[in-house]
């Protein structure tokens, strides 16, 4: 949640004193907070906020925030301080992915399917809302994070130092490595970073990815000069995402096609982004 300065006076000083750095229970407490510290303003408080600023409710869970988020959105924000300034920021935009369903499809067939058609699910309807909840709906997508981006610059600092150099003496913003990382020397052809024996215990959400992953694995058969692989490079599960490991990073700056699919009823990919800053098609 994005406060105007004005109503977020003492509030984060509270959630700080209250919660320090556990993220988890304060992203779980704060809707209760703000509004309770909205309800305690006067209404000539709320009045003087300026009617320029906005709250922008950023929602970048897997699954949305659901319908439980958007009555909160109207029933306690939009009650306290009109619908208008109110701006939601979703990175799921559409409902019934059934991608699943897809690859069911594609292995009864024998060959992979053309398109993904209605299985790829349908958008949102978010009109019912505007005018009521919310003054806009807009989309989000995964970002990058910073330990990857870091981890890209030191493996070009230390295995291509000129470059590196070069860039840094010409460019001086954040994109100085790019010319380098573009042509740098990529021997494998294709990975996945994925494969079946990741998601054995879960087999009901992997279905879509295990079998472009599958698919992937079946090229040199049919092109035996084609490098492919589909090894799981790095750390996995809760490890992948507190820390960077050196080879994933070696991976991705050494293929020159990244192959990616996300579990069968979600929206986006963060290795989509990463592969795309690494420089590789995707």
């Amino acid at each position: 949640y994005r406060l105007p300065p004005q109503l977020m006076l003492g509030l984060e000083k509270q959630l700080e004193h209250k919660f320090g750095n556990n993220q988890q229970q304060l992203s779980s407490t704060i809707r209760t907070n703000i509004t309770g510290y909205l309800r305690n303003m006067t209404q000539d408080e709320l009045n003087n906020v300026n009617p320029e600023w906005k709250l922008f409710i950023s929602d970048l869970t897997d699954r949305g925030v659901g319908p439980w988020g958007l009555w909160y959105m109207k029933t306690e924000l939009a009650a306290i301080l009109g619908w208008k300034r109110i701006h939601y920021i979703t990175r799921t935009t559409q409902e019934n992915h059934h991608m699943d369903s897809w690859a069911t499809q594609s292995k009864q067939n024998s060959q992979v399917a053309s398109d993904f058609g209605s299985f790829a699910g349908v958008p949102i309807n978010f009109t019912e809302h505007l005018g009521n909840s919310c003054a806009s709906v807009q989309r989000s997508t995964y970002g990058v994070r910073d330990d990857i981006n870091d981890a890209i610059v030191n493996y070009m600092r230390h295995n291509f130092p000129s470059a590196f150099e070069w860039t840094n003496d010409n460019v001086t913003n954040s994109l100085a490595i790019s010319p380098a990382v573009a042509k740098l020397s990529r021997p494998m052809d294709i990975r996945t970073f994925w494969n079946a024996t990741v998601c054995e215990s879960r087999a009901n959400r992997c279905n879509f990815r295990n079998y472009v992953a599958g698919e992937v694995a079946s090229l040199p058969s049919k092109h035996p000069s084609m490098k492919v692989d589909t090894d799981v490079i790095g750390f996995i599960h809760n490890a992948g995402r507190k820390f960077v490991s050196p080879d994933y990073i070696q991976a991705l700056l050494t293929t020159k096609i990244i192959v990616l699919a996300q579990r069968d009823k979600w929206e986006g990919h963060l290795r989509l982004m990463e592969g795309l800053l690494s420089g590789a098609l995707v």
